[in-house]
């Protein structure tokens, strides 16, 4: 599973209006999707050891299918 971040500088965008609204719309985007109940699963799963992992009958590459089962995700 990839792992991003991501950061920038107000002063990239201070003086464009559209930079800054699309900053903005970004923004919002990415707290959406981070509050999305599948994603909290994610991190749940991806917080827990290997060996509680494996005692639910996961690894570490299962986690994504086992957090998006509910919408087809194999």
């Amino acid at each position: 599973m990839a792992y991003t971040t991501h950061t920038h500088t107000a002063n990239n965008v201070q003086g464009n209006p559209l930079l800054r609204g699309l900053a903005a719309a970004f923004e919002w985007l990415v707290s959406l999707s981070e509050r999305h109940p599948s994603m909290q699963r994610v991190a749940q799963l991806q917080a827990k050891s290997d060996e509680e992992l494996a005692q639910m009958g996961l690894t570490r590459e299962q986690i994504p299918a086992a957090a998006f089962r509910e919408y087809g995700y194999l």
